[in-house]
């Protein structure tokens, strides 16, 4: 893994059983991007976030802090933080101000045992800065 990955806070987001987050059995026929690549590193495939919560339920989204990336079709548009990344992503579906399809989710206690805000807002910064998604303002989230 390069260096300026572990440097930004991103390493590749599995759970010990090596799947990804979500778990790819959840994720056949649902419309998905071409793979988020950081710094060479896969990070995850975004995938269609209607698609799961018609499939699933809102209860397939963790209630935790993290961060969440929105694309749309491969374009990365917009990257956010939350305390409770289940009610933030519910909200930017209700918002037709916010175009997006698919999304990325990963709880903070997936790569850093006792992540904090702090943390998760560093990551969050250096995301915006890096890859400049249209629909964040650089410096808004700089909290």
């Amino acid at each position: 893994m390069k260096e300026t990955t572990k440097t930004i806070g991103f390493e590749p987001f599995q759970t010990p059983g090596g799947k990804n987050f979500i778990g790819e059995e959840y994720l056949i026929g649902i419309e998905m991007s071409n793979p988020f690549i950081v710094d060479g590193v896969v990070i995850g495939k975004p995938f269609n976030l209607q698609m799961v919560i018609d499939r699933f339920g809102k209860q397939i989204i963790p209630n935790c802090l993290g961060i969440y990336h929105l694309f749309y079709n491969d374009q990365l548009v917009y990257v956010g933080m939350s305390k409770k990344i289940k009610g933030r992503l519910l909200q930017h579906l209700k918002d037709k101000d916010m175009p997006f399809n698919n999304c990325l989710w990963f709880c903070a206690h997936m790569w850093k045992k006792n992540a904090t805000v702090k943390d998760i807002l560093r990551i969050e910064y250096l995301m915006i800065k890096k890859y400049k998604p249209v629909l964040n303002s650089l410096y808004a989230n700089c909290r």
